[in-house]
C-alpha cells in the first residue's frame, strides 16, 4: 500500500510539472513592446501623412485600434497565467484527496495487525518480565 501511495503522489507530482509548463503566455515581454512600438511608428508616420484634423481622428482611431489589439494580447497571456494557477490548485486538492482516500486505506490494513497488548512481540512465548 505504501507504494500505491507513493506512486499516486509521484504521478501527481508529474502532472502538476506538466500544467506548469504546458500553460504558459503565449507571447514574451520584448514581443509585446516590439508590437507596441510599431504601433507608435505606424501611427507617427501616418500622423505625418494627415494634414486635417478628421484624417488626424482616423489615424488616431487607427493607432488606438491597433493598441487595444496589443492589449488583448496581454490580457489573454494574464488569463493564461491565471489559468496555470488554477490548474496548479486543482492538482493539490487532487493530492490532499489521494492523501486522505489512502491514509485511510493504511489505517484500515493496520489495525487488524496491531498488537493492542503493549507487547514489542507477537509471539506468545515471550512474556513480560
Amino acid at each position: 500500500m505504501r507504494y500505491i501511495r507513493i506512486a499516486g503522489f509521484v504521478v501527481l507530482a508529474l502532472v502538476a510539472v506538466g500544467a506548469f509548463f504546458a500553460v504558459k503566455p503565449a507571447s514574451s515581454l520584448q514581443t509585446r513592446q516590439d508590437q507596441i512600438a510599431a504601433v507608435l511608428d505606424n501611427g507617427a508616420a501616418n500622423e505625418v501623412k494627415a494634414d486635417t484634423a478628421p484624417k488626424q481622428q482616423v489615424v488616431t482611431g487607427w493607432s488606438t485600434r491597433d493598441l487595444i489589439a496589443v492589449q488583448t494580447s496581454v490580457n489573454t497571456d494574464a488569463v493564461a497565467g491565471l489559468t496555470r494557477i488554477a490548474y496548479i490548485l486543482i492538482i493539490g486538492v487532487f493530492a490532499i484527496c489521494w492523501h486522505g482516500a489512502t491514509l485511510a486505506m493504511v489505517n484500515r490494513r493496520t489495525e487488524g495487525s496491531e498488537n493492542t497488548d503493549g507487547f514489542e512481540s507477537s509471539d506468545p512465548a515471550v512474556l513480560p518480565t
